[in-house]
């Protein structure tokens, strides 16, 4: 399971390093990204499965940025963190795949990426 973590802040990105690598295998994570330049070229570079896209991090639309992911190979998972309840039909309207809202326990992202990790491995 490859994952690709954003988020402007190098401290949220780190603590979620963290918490991943202690939930999962240690080298799941492969990349971090601050800006949507360097997720891009990470997402190229790593194939990541999973991509946790913070939606601080979104300075174009999710219908513009969302596409154009989608169009790498393997095609990631992707999954808008950090969103209020009220985003998340703009969100799902945009082609996000998996929504983890702001304060959702840590657990279900957990359970999300390990649905994501089942689906790949029987396929």
């Amino acid at each position: 399971m490859r994952i690709l973590i954003t988020g402007r802040r190098s401290d949220a990105r780190s603590a979620m390093r963290f918490f991943l690598g202690s939930k999962l295998a240690s080298d799941d994570v492969v990349a971090e990204a601050a800006d949507l330049g360097t997720l891009l070229t990470q997402a190229e570079a790593t194939h990541p499965d999973v991509i946790l896209l913070d939606r601080d991090l979104c300075d174009q639309p999710l219908e513009q940025l969302i596409p154009t992911l989608q169009l790498l190979e393997p095609r990631p998972v992707v999954f808008l963190v950090n969103i209020r309840p009220e985003s998340q039909p703009f969100a799902k309207a945009a082609g996000v795949d998996a929504i983890v809202l702001t304060g959702d326990p840590p657990k279900s992202l957990l359970i999300a990426i390990e649905s994501v990790r089942l689906e790949r491995e029987g396929n």
